[in-house]
């Protein structure tokens, strides 16, 4: 699962969501949901990325303690079999609860990844040109070796 298949998961939520932070002056009436991508722990080996482990903290806002949603937010997680620790501050200043949800996302990294159509053409000119060949022009081991390859 990548970040807009989280994103969309999150959506079931029918809270207001938004990556990083909302614009100045346009954040949504509480409860709103905040996500980010901390830092990553990929799996590579050979120059490719074979998994990628995003760390994301998923900040849960409202203006009073939620348990209700709180729950909705941790099943969703549980389904989805992604672990996550989380911590709860209320912040003075804003007047609001912020429960932060620290969560695990790994997906393969090749997984869409489409693999490159490689241009045959003159490999099946090669091909058709041999086909071509009359083995009494040749020696018969020597033929013999060029139809096996072929």
């Amino acid at each position: 699962m990548n970040l807009m298949e989280f994103k969309a998961e999150l959506e079931q939520l029918e809270i207001p969501i938004q990556y990083q932070a909302f614009s100045v002056g346009q954040a949504p009436e509480l409860p709103y949901l905040i996500f980010y991508e901390n830092d990553s722990d990929n799996v590579f080996a050979d120059n490719h990325n074979y998994y990628d482990v995003l760390n994301v903290s998923c900040e849960l806002y409202a203006d009073e303690k939620d348990i209700e949603l709180e729950t909705k937010l941790q099943k969703l997680l549980y389904d989805l079999e992604i672990e996550y620790n989380s911590t709860e501050t209320f912040i003075d200043s804003e007047n609001m609860y912020m429960k932060s949800y620290d969560v695990v996302i790994t997906f393969d990294s090749l997984a869409d990844v489409k693999e490159k159509e490689v241009d045959k053409s003159n490999l099946k000119s090669l091909i058709d040109y041999v086909e071509t060949l009359k083995s009494d022009a040749y020696e018969v081991d020597g033929f013999s070796k060029l139809e096996t390859v072929l």
